[in-house]
């Protein structure tokens, strides 16, 4: 099968399940790899990489708006389906260094585009604890993301972020009980666990919770079929050649840490980018390495 991953991926690309070379380049990618070993290793990976596309993403994030509005009808019986449009406020957490390319900006437009929701319905986050900060009746919320990683940017914008003289979310849903939600699409299960031990009250709804099982320096990810010295091998091999292209191995909390954001090890993407959970391995472009996907990242 891998000896034909080069058909497999023309017609991803052809069917649209992948985007067109300029995009995301596994040619470009699989000319990094020079030796027969590291070049099968580099087809077992890219076998095991996730694409979703514009279209699965557009899918996802109708299903896990959907998710809460059955939440929100066990909160409240009266519940229903008009009040998507008319009776929710939609938003998305921002990054901890906010910037108008952040993927929530993307996702606000999609409950416009996708779902249908009015503009007037869709705030920005200072906007929504400013609605909560002045509200006596309980309000419901929906904030969408594309992922959640190690989940501190949700913990952060739960219980620590503010406007002037206010107070977060935690504290405004103590004194009200609004139905705040917060639908990320996927999540890792390190990213879960934060917000469920550090955000209470906070609903949280996914699609997909991704375990260990889909981290590549665990020996219990899918990509090495349980096999101990693949897995040994696969892992050398992304560590090698990182560390021969300049990727930087300093600290976890590096965004461009050979092994991706906190270690997490991740091979997915998404039609607007790529997360910081993955390994630079399959973006980086520089030193003569091609990247399998674009993604604007510190220089």
């Amino acid at each position: 099968m891998l000896s034909d991953i080069n058909t497999i991926a023309k017609f991803y690309q052809n069917v649209g399940l992948w985007p067109r070379t300029s995009k995301l380049n596994y040619k470009g990618w699989l000319s990094n790899f020079d030796n027969d070993n590291d070049l099968e290793l580099a087809k077992m990976i890219l076998n095991f990489f996730v694409f979703y596309s514009d279209d699965l993403v557009d899918q996802l994030i109708i299903a896990a708006v959907g998710k809460c509005g059955y939440k929100l009808q066990e909160l409240n019986g009266s519940w229903n389906y008009d009040d998507f449009k008319n009776n929710c406020w939609y938003g998305f957490v921002p990054g901890e260094h906010p910037h108008d390319s952040d993927s929530g900006h993307i996702f606000i437009r999609k409950v416009r585009d996708v779902l249908r929701i009015n503009e007037d319905r869709e705030l920005k986050f200072q906007e929504i604890l400013q609605k909560l900060e002045t509200a006596t009746n309980p309000q419901n919320v929906i904030l969408v993301d594309d992922f959640v990683g190690s989940g501190s940017q949700c913990c952060n914008a739960w219980r620590g972020l503010m406007l002037p003289g206010g107070s977060p979310l935690a504290v405004l849903n103590m004194r009200v009980p609004h139905r705040i939600f917060y639908a990320p699409l996927v999540m890792n299960e390190q990213g879960y666990r934060q917000i469920k031990t550090n955000c209470s009250g906070l609903n949280l709804e996914t699609i997909h919770v991704l375990g260990d099982e889909y981290n590549l320096f665990s020996p219990k990810c899918l990509c090495w079929k349980n096999d101990p010295d693949l897995y040994t091998r696969g892992t050398g091999m992304i560590l090698r050649k990182s560390r021969e292209v300049g990727i930087p191995e300093d600290s976890l909390r590096n965004p461009l840490y050979l092994k991706g954001l906190q270690a997490q090890g991740l091979a997915i993407a998404f039609g607007h980018g790529i997360p910081d959970a993955c390994p630079p391995f399959f973006y980086w472009d520089q030193n003569g390495w091609t990247p399998l996907i674009i993604k604007q990242y510190p220089r």
